[in-house]
């Protein structure tokens, strides 16, 4: 009798175990060696990967995936930002960047998910592309509050966000944002939600894992570590929009998902209709995507550090004499030089948000770890 039971309640366990992918179960002890130790680590309480629960996940997805891909597939072009840079005389390549990392290592710090950042900024390209030019200092303001739309359109969280928020302007206050926000929500015509790079990365990889006929423990963390891998890729090409506004959000994804592969090879190629992803243009992205990588390992680094290792030193000279985009004022070399995300994301220091204010980027620093902690 207590035999039975015993073999019943190792039934019961490994059946859990099942639903949960390998590197992501609370307990070490039943987390099975999978002969990869370093997309091992790379899973631990990792924000990024979605494929926890995978067992439940893929049985939606056979149900409701393609449906939904071709939803979002209709949608896609219509909430596309074209070359916003154009009607925002002021806002350089290099402060768009600056930007766009802060908010990048932001999302990490807070430990939020991917798909919240890919909204944070697909909010923000579409009112600059519709709104009156704004200062370089105002985008702070309107990169926060697209932050806070976002936040509370995706994230299941419940903690004070607004202390986070002040990161990016000390003086903002609640009042400013909300009257911001409503002219944001206004000038979109309410239509917040649209389909981003998250939700095709998603989609093609639970595609590639539903097209095996038995996934096993070993190819499903594989995985789940090209798809935290293209999304690091994919926030990297969130702060460079100058080159990859022409591509639609599918696109992106797959082009992102097929670069992350060379780094992780996780079995058989995603299958697409040509004629929607031609392959001329799928070659010309990947180009983009690989030599974007090539000058910004770094900042791959210092994002998902368990997933991209850092580079050698001849690696480090050949990016050094990389250029910034037109009308930058930062060096790579300046960029590489800094231990700390929020470091890296900034620079040097804040000069191009708060230009003449007396606190300095340490404080801002050291407000950020506060922060954190509290979380």
């Amino acid at each position: 009798m207590e035999i039975s039971k015993a073999r019943k309640r190792r039934r019961q366990i490994d059946e859990k175990e099942q639903l949960v992918s390998p590197g992501c179960c609370h307990d070490p002890k039943r987390v099975r060696y999978q002969g990869d130790q370093v997309g091992h680590a790379a899973l631990q309480n990792e924000p990024w990967n979605t494929l926890a629960h995978i067992g439940i996940g893929l049985e939606t997805f056979k149900e409701y995936g393609e449906d939904a891909y071709m939803y979002n597939k209709s949608l896609e072009e219509r909430f596309m930002a074209l070359n916003f840079l154009q009607s925002q005389p002021e806002i350089t390549l290099a402060s768009w960047y600056e930007f766009t990392s802060l908010l990048v290592f932001m999302h990490r710090r807070l430990k939020l998910d991917f798909r919240s950042l890919c909204l944070t900024v697909n909010l923000l390209e579409r009112f600059l592309a519709c709104t009156a030019p704004i200062k370089t200092t105002d985008l702070n303001r309107v990169g926060a509050t697209c932050f806070n739309i976002a936040y509370k359109l995706v994230e299941k969280k419940q903690f004070s966000i607004w202390n986070c928020l002040k990161l990016f302007d000390d003086t903002f206050t609640k009042k400013e944002m909300n009257q911001l926000e409503r002219v944001i929500i206004c000038r979109l015509f309410f239509e917040l939600s649209a389909p981003t790079i998250d939700d095709f990365l998603e989609h093609f990889t639970l595609q590639r894992v539903a097209s095996q006929k038995k996934p096993v423990a070993v190819q499903q963390t594989k995985e789940a570590i090209a798809l935290t891998a293209a999304r690091g890729i994919a926030a990297l090409s969130l702060t460079h929009h100058h080159e990859f506004y022409t591509y639609a959000p599918s696109m992106m994804a797959l082009c992102c998902l097929k670069v992350a592969t060379n780094f992780y090879p996780s079995g058989k190629p995603i299958n697409v209709d040509p004629a929607e992803y031609p392959d001329h243009v799928m070659e010309e992205c990947v180009g983009k995507i690989i030599a974007l990588i090539s000058s910004r390992q770094s900042f791959l680094h210092m994002l998902l550090p368990a997933v991209f290792s850092r580079r050698t030193a001849e690696e480090r000279e050949t990016s050094a004499s990389q250029k910034e985009p037109e009308g930058g004022e930062a060096e790579t070399s300046r960029q590489e030089q800094g231990s700390d995300p929020l470091e890296m994301a900034q620079g040097s220091g804040l000069s191009i948000y708060h230009q003449g204010r007396h606190r300095q980027y340490k404080d801002k620093q050291d407000y950020a770890v506060s922060v954190a902690k509290e979380k």
